[in-house]
């Protein structure tokens, strides 16, 4: 099984609370950290199975990173810590994209608890998807989520679209419910 991919989002200065606050081998086992800035031009190509926004970014720039996650990837799961209990600014974060939301102080288990139950329904990340589908009047480059049509056009897709587009085009004749 591959070790899990957790993102940690934080501010450009200082060492992050994540750090400081929480042992990351105590947060879960087999995880490898990644740490980015919320300016990071990695945030629009992250890959990740989980992402934690931390508590040391403002309003306004955990708003950015987020939209800046969710504008390419609607199904990596994202925790944001912070400091901020007022159902107004929960809900600004949760409509920008958050998954979860867990306020200053809490205790390391529920986090822990918290992070399983976000990775345990993520996607593996080394898929078995193939890397190009051809299929009726399109070529899907699934890798840059990029669709090109025999007629020229090119149109670039969000996670969420090309998983679908791959599932349909690999069960056809196949009844859905809802």
């Amino acid at each position: 099984m591959e070790s899990l991919q957790v993102i940690i989002v934080q501010a450009n200065n200082g060492e992050a609370f994540f750090t400081k606050r929480i042992s990351k081998e105590k947060l879960i086992k087999d995880c490898e950290f990644q740490f980015e800035t919320w300016k990071s031009r990695k945030l629009r190509e992250i890959k990740a199975h989980l992402v934690v926004i931390t508590p040391e970014l403002d309003s306004d720039q955990a708003k950015q990173a987020i939209k800046t996650i969710r504008n390419n990837s609607d199904i990596i799961p994202i925790i944001a810590i912070r400091a901020e209990s007022s159902i107004n600014f929960k809900s600004s974060l949760f409509v920008a994209g958050i998954d979860d939301y867990l306020t200053i102080p809490f205790d390391d288990r529920e986090l822990t608890c918290r992070v399983t139950a976000l990775i345990r329904r993520a996607k593996p990340l080394k898929s078995e998807i193939p890397i190009n589908i051809t299929m009726a009047d399109f070529f899907m480059d699934y890798r840059s989520l990029m669709i090109k049509f025999n007629r020229g056009a090119t149109i670039r897709l969000t996670q969420r679209q090309a998983d679908l587009l791959y599932f349909f085009c690999t069960h056809p004749n196949v009844l859905l419910e809802r």
